[in-house]
């Protein structure tokens, strides 16, 4: 019959060579397996010991902002169109009583003029009359409690004439003083003035000048900005 192959039999010598060559497959397979465990635990990185993980702080939560933001009631009703728009007129346009008028209106003035006021002294000619007069002593500086002295002198030594003609005489003497020391002191300035201003203005300053000497240094203003003897 063609569809059945006949059976072969097999001798021992076969089935001893069969036996052979499967255990030596078997060994040859362990022996590679064991290669290749090696040469992965060697190539396997050494584990280093990670620091702890720092602790975290839980977040701060701001209760204002997580609560909840309630509108509050209003007190009164929402003001109508002519009503606000007469608020915005009195907040620009104050309706004042007469006494505040006044009071503010003495206050504008007053602003006013010391604006001016500090405008007129920042003058280039003025300000440089004053470091020039603030600089140096002067006679005339000393002449009101000079006088004040001499008058409480003479009441006091009334009876005498021979006082009375004394002080006379040195209130004559003191008035000549003041009248040279005014006109050298303005004679100087001019000459300072024309060396270091190309256009010095002089209209009104002598009796400037005047009145400045006459005030104690102590007390006159604007203040002296510069020492007795300082360079201007």
């Amino acid at each position: 019959m063609a569809l059945f192959r006949p059976y072969q039999q097999t001798t021992a010598d076969e089935r001893a060579e069969a036996k052979a060559k499967l255990s030596q497959a078997r060994v040859s397979q362990s022996r590679t397996e064991a290669v290749d465990d090696g040469a992965d635990t060697s190539v396997s990185p050494r584990r280093t010991k990670q620091p702890p993980a720092p602790e975290v702080a839980p977040p701060v939560v701001d209760a204002e902002r997580t609560a909840p933001r309630l509108t509050p009631k209003k007190d009164r009703p929402t003001p109508t169109r002519a009503e606000a728009e007469a608020a915005r007129k009195a907040r620009v346009n104050p309706q004042l009583s007469g006494k505040d008028a006044k009071r503010a209106l003495r206050e504008r003035n007053r602003t006013v003029r010391m604006k001016a006021m500090a405008e007129a002294e920042n003058e280039p000619t003025k300000a440089l009359l004053r470091d020039y007069i603030d600089h140096r002593w002067t006679l005339t500086e000393f002449l009101m409690p000079t006088m004040i002295l001499l008058a409480a002198l003479s009441i006091g030594f009334g009876r005498f004439l021979l006082a009375q003609q004394v002080f006379s005489l040195a209130m004559l003497a003191l008035f000549i003083g003041w009248i040279i020391n005014v006109w050298v002191v303005w004679r100087g300035f001019k000459k300072q003035a024309h060396e270091r201003l190309s256009q010095p203005n002089f209209r009104g300053l002598l009796m400037y000048a005047n009145n400045r000497m006459l005030q104690i240094r102590r007390f006159r203003q604007p203040p002296a900005r510069i020492n007795r003897g300082e360079a201007y």
